[in-house]
């Protein structure tokens, strides 16, 4: 298991899910499904609607890398059978940012 568990009585709050967002795009993906897992909400914004051709082949771009990361793909694998992703790469390849510790 990864991340700081508590074993105390919480009276009865409910669990949570861990949410990444602000300034995610395609290619923070394989980062995000590393430390959050798969049971996580990634909330992409401008890196869905941002896409060249509009928010609906973003949110695309976004889902079928989230599905092949997860079966076991690489993004380039990912984006041969998706052309939204492979734009999406594009368009997104020099946008980095870091994470300061």
């Amino acid at each position: 298991m990864r991340g700081i568990y508590f074993d105390q009585d919480f009276g009865g709050l409910k669990s949570v899910w861990p949410v990444a967002s602000g300034g995610i795009h395609i290619h923070n993906i394989p980062d995000l499904l590393r430390i959050y897992g798969n049971d996580a909400f990634f909330l992409f914004g401008g890196g869905t609607h941002g896409h060249p051709k509009g928010s609906r082949a973003g949110a695309r771009a976004n889902r079928v890398a989230v599905e092949e990361l997860v079966a076991g793909k690489t993004l380039e694998e990912a984006a041969r059978t998706c052309p939204e992703l492979r734009e999406a790469m594009e368009l997104w390849g020099n946008v980095t940012f870091e994470v300061q510790n």
